[in-house]
């Protein structure tokens, strides 16, 4: 539904892989990682530990009511952050159960664990140095409206799960206007230029498809009537449609102004 989205979540995704403890396993929309049968039985919790990131809900609202059907608004964005039992290791020189070297695998430990990769999370976020990080807050215009903070454990058939929950809701920019060029330091134009430098054949194939979406010539009435909802009507007497009369493409070639004396 939108592309800011997709390109969103896709910029926090490559902007935390590698700087967490749980390194490349950072997932684009994959909520169903913890998973149980009819009786309740924890059947799959990945294969390792996780990050999943997703936009669950988003609202855009106006006063004065909404005719752009390309605004974002304040949209929702989750980071599932999962350990459970089944990714514990074994130290080689204690032969103990550690989550991490020199941390044995009990509860305590796993939110120790939990609560390391959260903080790993917010300082990839506001990385000064990382370009996708970079986007990510643009995209969001550098505000977070609120935070939210939630955790939860199970443990089922000897199965010890134990997961927390960011909840950042932001103001996503709205969504491109198609057959506009994009600016070329605006963050859409600086993500699909990322996007071509990885080694990530999927990720290729969604932006080649993003991009098709939004490519094409646009008139500027075409533009005013996609980005505002603006009637015909509406455009021509905002002088944004063309003049009647006067062929597309003329330009102007001369103003003349002229001041009157007041009584």
């Amino acid at each position: 539904m939108s592309l800011t989205r997709i390109a969103t979540r896709i910029a926090i995704c490559q902007a935390l892989r590698g700087k967490t403890e749980v390194g490349a396993n950072v997932l684009d929309s994959q909520i169903g990682l913890v998973e149980t049968d009819a009786a309740g039985k924890v059947t799959s919790v990945g294969r390792k530990p996780f990050i999943s990131v997703y936009a669950d809900s988003a609202k855009a609202r106006s006063e004065a009511g909404i005719r752009s059907l390309l605004l974002n608004g304040l949209t929702e964005i989750n980071f599932d952050i999962g350990i459970s039992t089944q990714h514990v290791e074994v130290d080689p020189v204690t032969d103990e159960s550690v989550i991490l070297p020199g941390l044995p695998a009990i509860d305590d430990a796993m939110e120790f664990y939990l609560d390391l990769v959260a903080r790993q999370v917010l300082d990839a976020l506001n990385d000064p140095a990382d370009p996708w990080a970079d986007i990510y807050r643009s995209f969001i215009g550098g505000k977070i409206v609120s935070a939210d903070r939630a955790c939860a454990t199970s443990g089922v058939a000897g199965v010890r799960v134990a997961l927390h929950q960011i909840r950042l809701q932001v103001d996503l920019l709205p969504d491109p206007v198609r057959g506009r060029p994009l600016a070329p330091e605006g963050p859409m134009a600086r993500f699909f230029a990322l996007v071509g430098g990885l080694d990530d054949d999927v990720t290729r194939v969604k932006a080649a498809r993003m991009l098709a979406q939004i490519e094409g010539d646009a008139t500027p009435l075409d533009i005013a009537i996609r980005r505002y909802g603006f009637t015909a009507a509406e455009a021509k007497a905002l002088l944004i449609s063309p003049i009647d009369g006067v062929p597309e493409g003329a330009t102007v070639g001369e103003v003349v102004t002229t001041i009157e004396a007041g009584p």
